[in-house]
């Protein structure tokens, strides 16, 4: 697993299991649960400008990390319940540009059913922690919604810190950071 970046697969999880989940690559057959997902008022509340439809949205989000897979830019993982085998959501390590400066970034999404149990934090810990033991990087960031206060939370239990706050893809946003402990 030991990759750099621009390796197709870098930043890439799959494969590897948290207590509670298992790792792999989106698959074109997640469609169905993330429209569910993107169909849902609160899983958008928070972010404005995303595509009209929920077909729309996951065509993006597919196609956007398909192209990160290939080019090495990290990518989302897809969650799965080590108990059940279900699809919970995605958690991931992905190259971003913010404010002109390219940022590696600690990006987590969870379907309504699996929040509240943990499952953000076991995930993004777990991306976290195997980011820098691989050493991809010394620096995360997440960049959260101002208003978003569940993933604001999930942030602050990683051990980050807000940095700046900016305009994102048009989106009021808190930079939150975590540097790694030399």
């Amino acid at each position: 697993m030991n990759l750099t970046p621009g390796t197709p697969g870098f930043g890439l999880l799959a494969g590897t299991r948290s207590p509670r989940l298992a790792y792999r690559r989106l698959q074109a057959e997640d469609s169905m649960a993330w429209r569910a997902f993107f169909n849902d008022p609160e899983s958008r509340k928070y972010w404005q400008g995303a595509p009209a439809t929920p077909e729309a949205s996951w065509q993006a989000l597919y196609g956007r990390n398909l192209e990160r897979y290939r080019s090495g830019l990290g990518g989302m993982n897809a969650l799965i319940c080590l108990k059940t085998g279900q699809l919970q959501g995605m958690c991931g390590i992905t190259r971003q540009e913010v404010d002109g400066r390219m940022e590696w970034e600690l990006g987590y999404a969870l379907f309504p059913e699996a929040r509240g149990k943990g499952l953000a934090t076991e995930a993004a810990l777990h991306c976290r922690d195997t980011a820098l033991q691989q050493g991809w990087a010394t620096r995360l960031i997440s960049i959260i919604a101002v208003e978003n206060t569940p993933s604001i939370q999930v942030a602050r239990r990683l051990g980050m810190q807000l940095e700046t706050q900016t305009i994102f893809k048009g989106n009021p946003v808190g930079v939150f950071c975590y540097h790694a402990k030399a």
